[in-house]
């Protein structure tokens, strides 16, 4: 899983996280958060080698390596290889989200959005959770 900071958040278009939580846009949000997961246990170096992944929402997150920081599409990994009961977690330093969602949501353009990977403990998802509130 790629993890968003607390900054990431902060980063965010005032408004969206608050639109994101609203029940008419469950599936938008639900979708946001399959973005941010990889199946299975991926590790930085693996993940490096790849080049790319496929996310549970069926999408390719890109990852490269430039001027020394390795990013998950634009965002810079802070943190990685953090080991949980049931995947890996890469903290990153901004939200990534889906180019076709986050051109609906209108307020990020897809070309400024981020990512996050992996499977994430029920703690995990509550902290993500409470993130997104």
């Amino acid at each position: 899983m790629f993890a968003p900071t607390d900054e990431a958040f902060a980063k965010l278009p005032a408004g969206t996280v608050e639109s994101l939580l609203k029940p008419e846009n469950k599936e938008k949000l639900a979708a946001i958060l399959k973005y941010q997961v990889v199946p299975g246990r991926v590790y930085s170096e693996d993940a490096l080698a790849a080049k790319k992944a496929t996310t549970l929402k069926g999408s390719e997150i890109h990852v490269s390596v430039s001027g020394g920081q390795a990013k998950i599409n634009d965002a810079k990994l802070l943190t990685t290889d953090l080991d949980a009961s049931n995947g890996v977690i890469h903290v990153i330093d901004s939200v990534i989200l889906p180019a076709a969602k986050a051109t609906k949501l209108g307020s990020i353009p897809s070309n400024e959005t981020h990512f996050v990977t992996t499977t994430c403990s029920a703690t995990c998802n509550q902290r993500v959770a409470r993130r997104l509130r």
